[in-house]
C-alpha cells in the first residue's frame, strides 16, 4: 500500500504525528498509582472531609503525606505526582505549582470559597512538564477528576479555534480536524499575517466544503475575536494565550497548548473561572510510534493527504536555505528535501513552474503528489 503513496507523503508521517498525539493522548483520570501524594489544607481537616480519591486500577499511592496550608515551602519541588489542595489562598497555590512533579496533577478544592485573583502558575511546565491542572467549587476532591477527558480528541459538535494557524504546525491541526470525521465541528483558524491565512485558504477551504465542516479564517490583526469556542490549540508559545483561552472559553472547553511555552514560564491565570468552569488544559511534546502508525492508516485509507502540508522542495544544495525560510518564516508549510538531487536549490511550490513546467503541470489544486514528484525526481537531476 505505502508504495502507491509519495516518499514525501510518507516523510511528513513524522511531523503530523506530533500533531495527531495531541488529539489522542491518554489522559489519567485517578490519582497515580505508587506515586507522591500530597495533601494541602488551610485548616485542619475533619475526618469527614479526608479526601475519598479514585485511583488507578493497579494501587494506591505509594506515600501520601498530609500538611498544613503553611508548610507548603518545605516540600521538595517538582517531587509530587498529585497534590490536592483544600483551599483557596493565592500564595499556597503559587508555591505548590512548583512542587508537582513531572506529569504530575493539581487538584484545588475550593469548597464554596474564590481565591478572587489571578495566579502565577506554571504554564510553560504543562506542555514540558506534562503537568496538569484540575479543581472543583465545591467539597469532594473526587469530582475534580470528572472534568479529565480519556483523550484529547475534539469531540462531536466542537467549535475549535487554532491560534497560530496560518504557521506550518497550525494548517496541519486546521486539516487534520477537518479529516477526523467527527461530526458537527466548526473551526476559526487565526493568523496575523495575510499571505499565511491565503495559503491556508488554498489548502483547506475546498478540503473543508467537501467534508461539511464550516472554517473561518481571521486576521486577528484586523479583527478582534469576540466568540466563546469549546476547543482551543495554541501555536504560538505565547503564555498570555493560555489566560486567552481560559477568558474565551465555553464551560467544559479543552485548551491545547500544543506551542512549547519554555518550561520555567509563568503567568498568571484565572484559576477561579477556569475551575468554575471546569476547564481542561493540556500539553504534548512529540509523538510515540503509535501516532505514526495512526496516520500512516489515515494516508493509506485516503482519509489524509500529508502533502497538504508541503510548500516546498529542494535537492541538497537548497537545504540550508529551507532551515533559512524556516527560521524566517517565509514559508507556511513544510519542506522535502530529497537527497538524491545534489544540485537542485529550494523551490517553493508556487515557483516551480519557472523551474519546472512539466512538474508543475502535474500539481493539483497546487498540491504536491505522486505523479509531481516522480517527475520533478526525473527531470531535477
Amino acid at each position: 500500500m505505502q508504495d502507491e503513496k509519495s516518499a514525501s507523503a510518507i516523510a511528513l508521517v513524522e511531523p503530523w504525528a506530533c500533531v495527531e498525539n495531541s488529539y489522542v493522548t491518554q489522559e489519567r483520570q485517578a490519582v497515580k498509582a505508587g506515586g507522591t501524594l500530597l495533601v494541602v489544607a488551610d485548616r485542619a481537616l475533619q475526618s469527614n472531609e479526608y479526601p475519598k480519591l479514585p485511583i488507578e486500577n493497579n494501587g494506591i499511592p505509594k506515600t501520601i503525606t498530609s500538611i498544613a496550608a503553611a508548610d507548603a515551602a518545605t516540600i521538595k519541588n517538582e517531587s509530587c505526582d498529585d497534590i490536592v489542595y483544600f483551599g483557596h489562598d493565592k500564595a499556597t497555590i503559587e508555591t505548590l505549582s512548583d512542587k508537582l512533579a513531572t506529569r504530575g496533577l493539581m487538584n484545588i478544592v475550593l469548597a464554596g470559597k474564590t481565591i478572587g485573583t489571578k495566579c502565577n502558575i506554571g504554564v510553560g511546565r504543562v506542555h514540558y512538564g506534562l503537568t496538569r491542572w484540575i479543581g472543583t467549587t465545591g467539597t469532594d476532591p473526587a469530582a475534580s477528576y470528572k472534568n479529565i477527558p480519556a483523550t484529547t480528541e475534539i469531540r462531536p459538535n466542537d467549535t475549535i479555534i487554532v491560534i497560530g494557524a496560518g504557521g506550518p504546525m497550525g494548517q496541519m491541526h486546521i486539516i487534520r480536524n477537518i479529516c477526523s470525521g467527527i461530526p458537527g465541528i466548526s473551526q476559526v483558524g487565526t493568523d496575523m499575517d495575510d499571505p499565511r491565512l491565503e495559503s491556508l485558504q488554498k489548502k483547506a477551504g475546498t478540503l473543508a466544503a467537501a467534508n461539511n465542516t464550516p472554517l473561518k479564517l481571521i486576521n486577528t490583526a484586523k479583527q478582534k475575536i469576540t466568540d466563546k469556542f469549546s476547543y482551543w490549540a495554541l501555536m504560538a508559545p505565547v503564555a498570555a494565550l493560555v489566560q486567552d483561552a481560559i477568558a474565551g472559553s465555553i464551560p467544559g472547553a479543552i485548551i491545547n497548548i500544543f506551542a512549547g511555552i519554555p518550561a520555567p514560564t509563568k503567568h498568571e491565570i484565572d484559576l477561579d473561572t477556569y475551575i468554575g468552569n471546569r476547564l481542561y488544559m493540556f500539553g504534548t511534546s512529540g509523538s510515540v510510534i503509535e501516532d505514526m502508525r495512526i496516520v500512516l492508516r489515515k494516508v493509506e485509507s485516503d482519509q489524509l493527504d500529508t502533502n497538504t502540508s508541503l510548500d516546498a522542495v529542494s535537492g541538497m544544495a537548497g537545504a540550508t536555505d529551507g532551515i533559512k525560510a524556516i527560521e524566517n518564516r517565509t514559508l507556511a508549510g513544510k519542506i522535502i528535501v530529497y537527497p538524491s538531487l545534489h544540485n537542485t536549490p529550494l523551490i517553493p511550490l508556487s515557483e516551480l513552474r519557472k523551474y519546472y513546467p512539466t512538474v508543475a503541470a502535474l500539481l493539483q489544486n497546487g498540491q504536491w503528489n505522486k505523479s509531481a514528484e516522480a517527475e520533478f525526481l526525473k527531470v531535477a537531476q
